[in-house]
């Protein structure tokens, strides 16, 4: 085996394992973030009053197909405020919530325009899959790491 297989064969794992720790760093940050503003924030009912429908890169369904998002607008009033319309952040394809749905908004009370519709799924659905991509990507980077280790060694 050349000098370049045996590099490749030690970079590759090495990179697959390193960008795993990177998803899950990524995906424990943002689910602190998630947690940190559910904890601070201020719940107040509101209404889904429509959809914003556009396209954000490409994504696909489990039929295999690409398209737009919908991401619900949603209508609430915060403590001692004016009545404020808001997009949500998390848009989806079919739609999770239906127009004229009364839904709990959590709203930042210093900033009451940075609001989410609460929704635990939504909330912590994107966090948790980075943190499983994260995982299985470490774990398939060092079993081949350590796979490659054994085949290389034995190789003269």
């Amino acid at each position: 085996m050349d000098e370049r297989t045996r590099l490749m064969f030690t970079l590759i794992p090495f990179a697959l394992a390193l960008g795993g720790l990177l998803f899950v760093f990524l995906g424990m940050r943002r689910l602190a973030s998630a947690r940190a503003f559910a904890a601070r924030a201020a719940q107040a009912p509101g209404t889904v009053i429509g959809f914003n429908t556009r396209m954000v890169g490409r994504y696909y369904s489990h039929q295999g197909s690409s398209g737009p998002l919908d991401f619900p607008v949603v209508r609430y009033t915060p403590l001692g405020g004016p009545e404020i319309e808001v997009e949500s952040s998390v848009g989806s394809r079919p739609r999770v919530h239906r127009e004229g749905q009364p839904v709990t908004v959590l709203y930042d009370p210093a900033e009451p325009r940075r609001a989410q519709i609460q929704s635990g799924c939504l909330q912590y659905a994107l966090p948790l899959g980075f943190i499983g991509i994260g995982v299985g990507l470490f774990l398939f980077g060092t079993a081949f790491g350590v796979g490659a280790w054994f085949l290389l060694r034995a190789l003269p």
